[in-house]
């Protein structure tokens, strides 16, 4: 990879093979952790993207008022190994959006 992988950016991993309800395939993720993480231990922090808006409230719409929805499953938030992305698309959320996930991520898991 070219670029140093950020909060906000969208990669495409390879999450195969998975077990359960775990979000599978090749498909797009939200990362929510920071480079310092990415370096030291070659591990990022994501959720998976999906265009299915289905109105959970553990989902944050990432495309409000835009024709096809791109939504963020917050439950299904993920530590990877860097070594399953396959590519990083060149744009970035606005932070408020990757805000928005992480204030679900605090409420799913006990935080403030």
């Amino acid at each position: 990879m070219n670029r140093t992988i950020s909060r906000g950016d969208v990669v495409w991993a390879n999450m195969d093979p998975t077990i359960g309800r775990e979000q599978a395939k090749h498909r797009p993720w939200l990362v929510l952790s920071e480079p310092p993480l990415h370096r030291a231990r070659g591990l990022l922090i994501a959720v998976p993207l999906t265009h299915t808006d289905r109105g959970w409230s553990t989902h944050v719409n990432l495309t409000p008022g835009e024709t096809t929805a791109t939504v963020a499953m917050c439950e299904q938030v993920k530590s990877m190994s860097i070594t399953r992305v396959t590519r990083v698309d060149p744009m970035r959320y606005p932070m408020e959006l990757v805000d928005q996930t992480h204030e679900i991520l605090a409420l799913l898991t006990g935080g403030r």
